[in-house]
This record gives structure tokens, sequence and C-alpha cells, in this order.
């Protein structure tokens, strides 16, 4: 079983991975551990994590098309998720929709003087999505000061 490597896992059983897990263990390939009794609060985390892998793939997919429509498609199927999420849980409100295409804020300075505005300088990849963190040598972007054999050679 090339999907199903040994190791230690703490995943999401879904209906496609139980179908795998009981064809394996059918057939003696292997034997596995399901948790025996999931604490609900334990298993916020687990399962929010499992639907953010399903979104994900679902918007890289959209994003990999060749369209024109593709942010207002991403920002559709975004939006009726959280109609579904709204339906269940009222609370949320219904002010939580997207209505902008340019919906990420990059910036937020509250003016203590009204008379000169300030610009800050941005970094050159996302700080939530950088290869500084992830030991990756691919994207890797010398800036101000950094030489590139530096970037690529961190000793993390």
């Amino acid at each position: 079983m090339d999907e199903l490597r040994d190791g230690l896992y703490e995943k999401v059983v879904s209906q496609r991975l139980e179908k795998l897990l009981k064809q394996a263990s059918a057939g003696n390939k292997l034997w596995y551990k399901l948790c025996d009794d999931m604490d609900p609060q334990d298993a916020v985390q687990y399962l929010a994590d499992y639907v953010r892998h399903l979104v994900q793939i679902c918007l890289k997919d959209l994003a990999d098309k060749d369209d024109n429509a593709l942010l207002q498609q991403e920002l559709a199927l975004t939006n009726g998720l959280v109609d579904t999420l709204t339906k269940h849980l009222p609370e949320l409100g219904t002010d939580n929709q997207i209505d902008l295409p340019n919906f990420l804020l990059l910036e937020l300075q509250n003016r203590l003087n009204h008379l000169q505005e300030t610009q800050r300088l941005r970094p050159q990849t996302s700080l939530s999505h950088s290869f500084l963190f992830t030991n990756s040598q691919q994207g890797c972007i010398a800036g101000d000061g950094i030489a590139a054999r530096d970037c690529l050679q961190r000793p993390d």
C-alpha cells in the first residue's frame, strides 16, 4: 500500500481512507488502530484541519484553471461555505460574506499625526506563506542586504 506508509498518524478517517484500510487489513497487508473515544473538544481541531485541507484543494483546483473569472469563482465557493456555516450557527451573523475582489487587508495604521502619511516597506513574499520557515531552497528571494547564497545556506 503505497498510500499508507508505516508510522504514527493523527488523520481523520474519511470514507475513502476507511475503504483502503479495510481492504488492506482484509488481505493481512497491515494492521491499524483507531482512536477509541474522541473527546468532542479535541475533535474540533482535527475536523477543522480536515475541512481546511479539502477547501484548500478545491480552491487550488479553481486557481489552476485557465479562466477569466477565477477570483469570482473562488469567492463564490468561499461565500457558499460561509452561507452553509451561517445556517448551522446563526450567531455567526449574516455579514461574513466577502464582497470585495481585493479582500486581503495588508496594513492598518491608526493616525496619530493627521498631517503626515507614513509608508511602510512590505516584504517581497507573504509572511504566512513564506519559504523562509519551510527550509525550502525554492522561492528564496534575496532582499536588501541579503545575498542569495546566504538565503540558500541558512543553518535552520
